[in-house]
């Protein structure tokens, strides 16, 4: 008898550890997938809803910029290059704040880490070379070494992070970033200057 309980209790003791051998793998699935699903936010959260109203801001830009090279805004140039300069002004601002609020509140996503610096190019290098033709103080060589450089960089990044690499924005890019939203009001405030100087010779 003795020796017949033994063996029931070794039996019992496999049984219990083959079945806790099942569940940890089970256990450990599961909050691997809920960590993964709170690394991978949905895309249009708020901080992807701000990168995008930021090309749209661009896109309402554009149009004014090519309405002025066209010598269209004749009657109420002032009034239109003032908005494009706060609309230019709003837009730069949400390039600071859709990364900050992403890292703030956990919602960095592939489809953001891809679509921000490609708005930030759309964004700067348009504004460059629309502005070309009416303001003198930006040469045309500047978009040239803009875009040159941009191209530049975004081809070591993805050469770099197809190898596993990362590449993120550093302090010089954001630099970078800084003078270059710091420049373009720059150049509207010399538009309206010249634009000013023009009436009074008239």
């Amino acid at each position: 008898m003795p020796e017949v309980e033994s063996s029931s209790d070794t039996a019992m003791t496999e049984t219990n550890s083959h079945n806790v051998g099942l569940s940890a793998p089970e256990e450990t699935k599961s909050s691997r997938g809920d960590a993964q699903t709170s690394k991978n936010p949905r895309i249009l959260n708020i901080p992807n809803q701000i990168t995008i109203g930021r090309l749209l801001l661009s896109v309402v830009i554009f149009v004014i910029l090519v309405i002025d090279n066209y010598k269209l805004l004749d009657a109420n140039r002032n009034l239109w290059l003032n908005i494009s300069l706060v609309l230019f002004v709003l837009a730069a601002a949400t390039d600071f704040l859709d990364g900050y609020l992403a890292r703030k509140w956990n919602m960095l996503s592939s489809f953001g880490r891809i679509a921000d610096p490609i708005v930030d190019k759309v964004f700067i290098c348009g504004s460059f070379v629309l502005l070309v033709k009416t303001c003198t103080l930006i040469a045309p060589w500047i978009p040239v070494v803009i875009i040159t450089r941009e191209f530049l960089v975004s081809g070591l990044r993805g050469f770099l992070e197809g190898r596993g690499l990362p590449f993120g924005a550093g302090s010089m890019g954001k630099l970078k970033m800084l003078s270059q939203s710091i420049t373009i009001p720059v150049s509207y405030t010399h538009l309206r200057a010249h634009e000013t100087e023009a009436d009074l010779v008239c």
